[in-house]
């Protein structure tokens, strides 16, 4: 199959279907993929020993970064099931009608 822009779409069509069928329980809570992970309140200005934004090595500190790459694929996988669960159903109506008549 070569390299096209069908092939790319039909790979990204198929990589967000199978984003969007990922059951919560049984896939995304066993690998800790949730939005209510532990929190962590954020320290008072008093426990900080070298300032607001760094730890006590004075490397910048995780609060001051922002979210890290767990959280954010949590927030696309919600957006993702949130989001496009509607219009993925025509638009695999229409794919599944493309490949049965053209395909």
């Amino acid at each position: 199959m070569p390299l096209t822009i069908g092939s790319i779409a039909y790979v990204c069509l198929l990589l967000i279907n199978s984003i969007a069928i990922l059951n919560h329980d049984r896939f995304l809570v066993p690998l800790g993929l949730t939005a209510s992970g532990p929190h962590q309140p954020h320290p008072t200005p008093q426990q900080y020993s070298y300032g607001p934004g760094f730890d006590a090595y004075g490397h910048p500190d995780a609060v001051a970064e922002g979210p890290g790459v767990k959280q954010r694929l949590v927030t696309l996988v919600g957006a993702v099931r949130t989001l496009m669960r509607i219009p993925l159903i025509p638009i695999n109506c229409v794919v599944i009608i493309y490949e049965l008549l053209l395909g």
